[in-house]
């Protein structure tokens, strides 16, 4: 039988942090989904101590999987906003109604380590 080995990420570089109020942030990420072509999906933001968000992540290459092998993870982005928590809220876009879920994070240690982060950040709103 094989060794397993839990191995955690050490480090978590964020290259942008945008903080939207709630209704720019479902605008923008249900838009976001629709111009991948992915008009079917309903999108779900994470959700952590007051804060909803979601990430951008750069195209896999062989640089950013050797900085995964050695504990660094590398995100885009990350979009927030500052919200109660609700399953689902509605957001038009383009004349079209969408629901936007919400799924509890606290069960991720690094969801929960961002979500500590954002909350001690002053960011401009955009």
């Amino acid at each position: 039988m094989a060794n397993f080995i839990y191995k955690p990420y050490k480090e978590i570089i964020i290259h942008e942090i945008r903080e939207l109020e709630i209704q720019a942030f479902m605008e923008g990420y249900v838009s976001q989904l629709l111009s991948q072509g992915q008009a079917g999906v309903t999108p779900v933001a994470s959700w952590v101590d007051g804060i909803a968000f979601y990430l951008g992540n750069f195209m896999e290459t062989p640089d950013l999987v050797k900085e995964k092998l050695d504990g660094r993870i590398h995100w885009a982005a990350v979009y927030f906003a500052r919200t109660s928590y609700q399953p689902e809220k509605k957001v038009s876009v383009s004349g079209r109604d969408y629901i936007v879920k919400f799924a509890k994070a606290e069960g991720n240690p690094d969801f929960v380590g961002l979500g500590e982060f954002l909350n001690r950040r002053l960011i401009p709103q955009a």
